[in-house]
């Protein structure tokens, strides 16, 4: 709805105003038991220090991939070479390097900056990226994306709160609609807990999107979140919410949908966590269509069984309109895993791979679109920090989508070289 996004700007106002003015934290009568941390590093006071001072933070991303089907099309591909440039800026206060981020997801930053060790993470800053986008043969093609970004976290011993607005206009392929096109999208989010007793923390949480195609339908889902967790055990928190929200659809039925949930967090150490919530959603829509239920979760896992290891696993399911058909809703289940391994202190092998099926449901009384798509991918990639702040990065992709609609299917292959630099 787009009253909930004029409130977002004025309280990530106050919270960056709370950033930049840090205060003397207050003593908590009985303050809740934290998962087991790492201590901090013998440089963490100039950390801290460092922390507390307004700076500039640059970050310039350069990449070559070659592409061998750059439209995502069943038959006839088009190859190509396509070269990214992204220079990043920010400024801000706090301990925003690991948050600051270019619009490119590769290559990924593995240069440690000095700010992952501190106890806390109180920042506050601006960014902002442009990315210049060249074909070697395709020049119709040649684009500049932007990506800006203003995001706010406050850390305190009894309550925590964090914001963010975002914007990006990307030029990109996009399954959906199965082309190259540009896509923008507006978010914004704003969220907090505090600890109600020493085992019972309660939150509240707003997100909302706007998401608008050159050549779809657009849309804005909004929703809000209010969750209590209970301390179970000293490293396991369990825990019940409730998610509204609404789903405003420019070529379909709009839609009012609840999810209460139930939540597990457990960090048994530092190198091991799993959050995961699942739940039941409710979705009602304006049309004459009948109310429909699902089941429907989130799961985030990080194990590092060795120095150098990482394992990841994440899945989630969710509901979102397609930007494609008129009166249709997308029904999405990803499921993706990785592992990182460290060799030599500054080289590191990464392979990922995940899953997705998107189910598409009518949200209004129309004849149903019968599309189903099984969208997967594999990538490895060599990393090294050629410098204390600079990564070099070498991949392959793999990307295959089977849909019911055979115009919709397409398999495609990229190579990548990459390199990033912090300042």
């Amino acid at each position: 709805m787009p009253r909930l996004f004029s409130v977002f700007p004025s309280g990530l106002g106050l919270l960056l105003l709370a950033l930049a003015s840090p205060g003397r934290a207050q003593e908590p009568a009985a303050a809740p038991v934290a998962p087991a941390v790492p201590a901090p590093p013998a440089n963490s006071a100039a950390g801290e220090e460092d922390a507390q001072s307004w700076k500039f933070v640059a970050r310039a991303s350069a990449s070559a991939t070659y592409d061998d089907n750059i439209f995502i099309q069943r038959t006839n591909p088009q190859d190509d070479v396509i070269y990214r440039v992204a220079p990043s800026f920010g400024w801000g206060i706090g301990s925003f390097r690991g948050e600051f981020s270019p619009l490119s997801s590769t290559p990924h930053f593995l240069a440690q900056t000095g700010e992952e060790e501190l106890p806390r993470k109180d920042f506050a800053f601006v960014g902002y990226t442009p990315e210049a986008v060249f074909f070697d043969r395709h020049h119709g093609e040649d684009d500049v994306n932007h990506d800006a970004r203003i995001a706010a976290r406050r850390e305190e011993p009894l309550w925590n709160a964090e914001g963010e607005l975002h914007f990006q206009s990307v030029a990109d392929t996009n399954i959906d609609l199965g082309q190259r096109l540009r896509q923008t999208y507006y978010s914004a989010s704003l969220g907090g807990e505090y600890a109600l007793t020493g085992k019972i923390n309660g939150g509240l949480r707003f997100d909302g999107v706007r998401s608008d195609y050159d050549a779809g339908f657009s849309s804005t889902d909004a929703h809000g979140k209010i969750y209590a967790d209970y301390q179970i055990a000293p490293k396991t928190l369990v825990g019940f919410g409730i998610v509204v929200g609404y789903l405003d659809v420019a070529g379909g039925s709009n839609q009012d949908y609840q999810q209460p949930v139930l939540q597990l967090k457990y960090q048994a150490t530092s190198k091991l966590s799993f959050t995961g919530q699942a739940g039941e959603e409710f979705r009602q829509f304006a049309s004459g269509i009948r109310d429909r239920s699902q089941f429907a979760f989130l799961l985030n896992g990080n194990f590092e069984p060795a120095d150098g290891t990482t394992l990841t696993v994440s899945g989630r399911r969710d509901t979102q309109s397609s930007a494609q058909y008129a009166g249709e809703n997308i029904v999405q289940t990803v499921y993706q895993g990785g592992v990182r391994q460290r060799f030599w202190q500054r080289v590191y092998l990464s392979l990922t791979g995940g899953f997705a099926r998107e189910n598409y449901e009518n949200n209004r009384v129309v004849a149903v679109v019968a599309r189903r798509d099984d969208y997967s991918f594999y990538k490895a990639a060599l990393s090294g920090d050629i410098t204390r702040r600079g990564t070099l990065e070498l991949s392959y992709e793999y990307r295959k989508n089977d849909s019911s609609l055979a115009n919709f299917s397409f398999n495609e292959n990229l190579a990548s070289l990459g390199v990033s630099f912090l300042f």
